[in-house]
């Protein structure tokens, strides 16, 4: 009864896919196990900092594409702003990154397992049997927007750095330009 009301809930307040998710992922946890329920608990714990990697992910995409519109429009204020913001974000990223790390290598200890990587499909198949199929969708499918992000960014990075080469390339030629044409005078004197 409880898990039914919970569906209806969740289905008005967060849409059909998310309620039946929550229903099915409650359902499964109290239908099974001390040791199950352990796990549901260290999955979710897993997805919530999936979710959390995600959304800094996308904060970091949206400051790598105002610094590309800052560095083409060669606006200074929004690109200082723009390396200000990515200042503050890295050390996120890299917390977050520690916690996706630290939620994998509990799996392996609490399961006795030898970890060889941190990869999250070796993940998914070394623990299948534990796993709902609702937890598994959900891990796969943010794992699939994450590879997504980091492709966008390494995209955008990789043409921010073709822009600033370019700007750099600019400016030497134009400095080049300038102090060769210093022999000449670049402007007629007479008057």
């Amino acid at each position: 009864i409880l898990v039914k009301f919970f569906r209806v809930y969740a289905e008005s307040k967060f849409g059909t896919t998310v309620g039946k998710y929550f229903s099915t992922y409650i359902e499964d946890y109290y239908n099974s196990s001390k040791d199950k329920k352990e796990q549901f608990v260290r999955f979710e714990n897993l997805i919530n900092v999936l979710r959390r990697e995600k959304k800094i992910l996308n904060e970091l995409k949206s400051i790598a594409t105002q610094k590309q519109v800052a560095l083409v429009s060669n606006n200074r204020e929004k690109l200082d702003k723009s390396i200000k913001d990515e200042e503050r974000i890295l050390p996120l990223i890299q917390r977050i990154e520690k916690e996706r790390l630290m939620a994998i290598d509990e799996f392996y200890v609490e399961n006795r397992q030898a970890r060889t990587d941190y990869h999250l499909e070796t993940l998914l198949e070394k623990f299948s049997s534990i796993l709902a199929n609702n937890v598994a969708d959900e891990i796969k499918s943010i794992h699939l927007e994450l590879k997504t992000l980091v492709e966008d960014l390494t995209k955008l990075n990789k043409q921010n750095m073709y822009l600033i080469n370019h700007s750099r390339q600019f400016l030497k030629e134009t400095m080049a330009t300038i102090i060769s044409s210093s022999e000449k005078s670049i402007l007629d004197k007479k008057v």
